[in-house]
């Protein structure tokens, strides 16, 4: 028993002997030699918020965190300068050999690092960027003037933002159920008002909601929270025809959806519909071509005189230019801009008083 014993007192005192004679990267002879912070960013919606500094380990820890700039004052995505003062534990500096410690740090830039009162105080300087996740609006509804359009409050920071469609699903008793709303359509919109009446095609309740979005703005941002509108419009469905709203011509056809987005034939003539369903007046760029289109959005062909000045708009409703003959023996010349000239000389050949070639 005794040898037993004796055995198990050398073991124990070699292994004391070898803990004692071994070197452990980040603490030797009373030496930090290695440093580890670590800056997590904090997030409150609308909000940029200062991040959280840790040390690694219980060797050390932060003393103080001082910023170039007040944290009230910092945008996200410009980054910031900060001094992270670290004091070692109580017997203990930084450094080994007469080195500086070893210095990393996670979710910054490392610039440099500095020792002072002898080795017990470490400043540490780092590059942060502030980020920011977007916040909600303040509200969302309906414009009480134009029945159908989506309004809203601008988020600070928003690039653009997300619409969702519902129409709201409802009990036989009417009360609204949530559990059958209808999603209808999804829109990216880089202002703050949006007319969907071309969406809104059945007879019921209409909601959406609406969200801050940071497309294009790296890691910085980070988009908000969606916001749920009011539910304050019910519209009927809409009846087959045209309808004028503020001044301007929409047309829904038998089906009760309304036109939008390109050509549409109606009652013998051609109309171009924006994409919020309103017939286009006037010049048109479509398709590499200029069009004009009358006052109710009508598509014009043959001879315009649009103060003063001729231009010819050819079957398809394009407008002509270069030389353009109307049938054998009758030419004409029109300019760049669709212009008619006349009473002068291109290309060798002699324009009347009437724009046409002799």
């Amino acid at each position: 028993m005794a040898g037993s014993r004796n055995r198990r007192m050398v073991l124990a005192g070699a292994v004391i002997s070898l803990a004692a004679g071994m070197v452990f990267p980040a603490l030797a002879d009373g030496k930090i030699a290695e440093v580890k912070i670590g800056i997590r960013n904090e997030y409150e919606p609308g909000t940029v918020k200062e991040p959280k500094v840790q040390v690694t380990g219980s060797e050390s820890s932060v003393e103080n965190v001082s910023w170039d700039v007040r944290v009230s004052d910092w945008e996200p995505g410009k980054a910031r300068t900060g001094k992270i003062v670290l004091r070692a534990d109580e017997g203990l500096t930084f450094g080994e050999n007469g080195n500086s410690p070893s210095v990393q740090v996670s979710g910054a830039e490392y610039i440099s690092a500095e020792e002072r009162e002898n080795g017990s105080v470490l400043e540490v300087t780092v590059s942060y960027t502030p980020v920011l996740k977007l916040g909600q609006t303040e509200s969302a509804g309906w414009d009480s003037a134009s029945q159908g359009t989506a309004v809203w409050r601008p988020v600070p920071y928003a690039k653009a933002y997300q619409l969702r469609l519902y129409r709201a699903g409802t009990q036989e008793s009417g009360e609204e159920n949530a559990a059958d709303n209808q999603y209808v359509n999804m829109l990216t919109l880089t202002g703050t008002s949006a007319d969907l009446t071309a969406y809104m095609q059945e007879e019921g309740v209409y909601f959406y909601t609406v969200k801050a979005l940071a497309s294009g703005s790296g890691e910085a941002l980070s988009a908000g929270d969606a916001f749920e509108s009011e539910r304050i419009v019910t519209l009927r469905r809409m009846s087959e025809g045209w309808e004028q709203v503020s001044g301007r011509y929409q047309y829904t056809d038998k089906n009760g959806v309304r036109a939008s987005g390109g050509w549409r034939y109606i009652d013998g003539g051609w109309y171009y519909f924006d994409q919020d369903a309103y017939a286009v007046t006037g010049w048109q760029y479509v398709g590499g071509r200029w069009y004009y289109l009358d006052g109710q959005g009508r598509m014009k062909t043959g001879w315009l005189n649009e103060n003063g000045t001729w231009y010819y708009l050819d079957p398809t409703g394009a407008m002509a230019t270069g030389w353009y003959e109307l049938g054998p023996g009758n030419a004409y010349y029109f300019d760049a801009s669709g212009k008619m000239l006349y009473d002068t000389v291109v290309d060798g050949r002699r324009l009347d008083v009437n724009g046409r070639a002799e």
